[in-house]
């Protein structure tokens, strides 16, 4: 069996309108296997990427290609396919309309320091906190709101993930993004980057169609190994009591859960775990590996 892969640069939003087009497609495809989604990035965006087999993927690149979704072409055969779906999109739209004006947008004001504070943009005041071109009063404070930013993003993503159901993948995203953060790495900020990600973990543990979504976190090496076995413990927790409930989730862990990456992590981390947990995560790779 062939596969092939496909890339789609991708924000909150398109993330879940990716989701929704190919779990379309599967529920009409039964023979098409589920998907398993990986994300990485590409400079400033999201690039997810899954492995379709090579009979679906013409299909697959058409329809996100079809629902706007920006398809990365890494190959000659993807980028004919994504020419072709936008040329026949660009025709159906042309009878539509005679002729489109682009209006430039109009750029955004710089923001002050306090309105980057209120909104939590602990990215920007890290950079603001370094720049020697500014007052260094400025600086200081910059500086010193950087804790409390990088705690207020993920108190905010965490709160409305509880509140917003409808809102649940845009905000363990967010969690996830601040969780594998290389500049929070550099500065050392580890309880931070731990709390957010093990935030991602419990959102997902709590929430049915989201408990595929740790196989993604236990996977993901830009997280700190903590995150990587609390997601495996969790997943456990959830499965090894529901198996004809999880059926799906279980299928794909076991096409895809990297147990020799989570054993390394585990090393990393045991001490701290609790003995439960520990358990758990044994009778899960054990019961994987059957």
């Amino acid at each position: 069996m062939t596969f092939e892969t496909i890339n789609v640069l991708a924000d909150s939003k398109d993330i879940k309108l990716l989701k929704e087009i190919v779990e379309t497609i599967t529920e009409k495809l039964p023979h098409m296997p589920v998907p398993l989604f990986q994300y990485g990035k590409i400079g400033d965006s999201i690039v997810v990427s899954f492995k379709v087999e090579q009979r679906f993927h013409k299909l697959i690149v058409e329809k996100l290609i079809f629902n706007k979704l920006r398809v990365v072409t890494f190959d000659d055969k993807t980028k004919q396919y994504v020419e072709a779906a936008k040329y026949q999109s660009k025709m159906s739209s042309a009878t539509a309309a005679w002729s489109t004006s682009k209006v430039k947008p109009a750029q955004d004001e710089k923001k002050t320091l306090d309105e980057l504070i209120e909104q939590a943009d602990y990215n920007e005041i890290i950079k603001i906190s370094r720049d020697i071109t500014i007052p260094k009063d400025e600086a200081e404070k910059a500086k010193e709101n950087i804790d409390s930013s990088i705690l207020k993003a993920i108190t905010l993503a965490y709160n409305e993930a509880q509140n917003k159901k409808f809102d649940i993948n845009r905000n363990v995203e967010k969690l996830l993004k601040i969780a594998s953060d290389n500049t929070l790495k550099t500065l050392q900020k580890i309880s931070y980057l731990k709390q957010a990600g093990l935030y991602a973990v419990e959102i997902c543990s709590k929430n049915k169609d989201y408990v595929g979504d740790l196989i993604n976190i236990c996977n993901n090496n830009a997280l700190h190994n903590l995150v990587n076995i609390k997601a495996a413990v969790k997943f456990g927790e959830v499965i090894l009591e529901n198996n004809d409930l999880y059926k799906k989730e279980i299928l794909i862990a076991k096409r895809n859960l990297n147990t020799r990456w989570l054993l390394i992590a585990f090393s990393a981390v045991e001490n701290e775990l609790s003995s439960v947990e520990r358990q758990t995560f044994n009778e899960l790779i054990d019961f994987i590996k059957q």
